[in-house]
């Protein structure tokens, strides 16, 4: 029993070694499309980003929550930058989707034995859940990171490129 009791403590010793080494990184804030998540190139450089710098990823989901609500007959409509207007189901679909995602990222970055922090673009505000616009996620990291990119697909760079024109560490990648 001690012997098992050491074996944890010494495990959440290390744990707690790492986490504070990790502190003292660069942090970069990484804003990635749903599009782009399953893209090896993208998890490679993400992979090698987290040698260097404390990374958080915000992961996406638009395009796929677009086509499970068309799958399930949910409306499926535009949604400008405060994100998603939807009912209760839509907002669960939703959630769905972007855990997910979030868990194939997770699955990746563990197979290339990297390390990194993912979040959803969601916000709680007391027992509310709040979905936001993953781009918007960008904005309220802006001061707390050093660099932030946001990883989209090729037709998107341009368009990404105007929107962040004026955030000169907000850097913008396609793979």
């Amino acid at each position: 029993m001690t012997y098992g009791f050491a074996l944890l403590h010494a495990d959440r010793l290390a744990q707690e070694r790492e986490r504070k080494e990790r502190n003292k990184l660069p942090k970069a804030f990484v804003k990635v499309t749903g599009d782009r998540l399953n893209e090896p190139l993208f998890h490679d450089w993400l992979a090698t980003l987290t040698k260097t710098h404390k990374v958080i990823v915000c992961v996406g989901g638009g395009t796929q929550i677009n086509e499970e609500f068309a799958a399930r007959g949910l409306p499926v409509k535009k949604h400008p930058l405060l994100g998603r207007d939807t009912d209760t189901e839509g907002l669960r679909v939703a959630h769905t989707v972007l855990k997910n995602n979030k868990a194939r990222l997770c699955a990746a970055l563990r197979a290339r034995g990297a390390k990194a922090d993912i979040l959803l673009p969601i916000v709680y505000m007391a027992d509310e859940l709040c979905h936001v616009d993953a781009d918007l996620m960008v904005l309220n990291a802006y001061w707390g990171f050093e660099t932030l990119y946001v990883v989209t697909t090729p037709e998107r760079v341009a368009q990404k490129r105007e929107q962040f024109s004026s955030l000169p560490k907000v850097h913008i990648l396609s793979f």
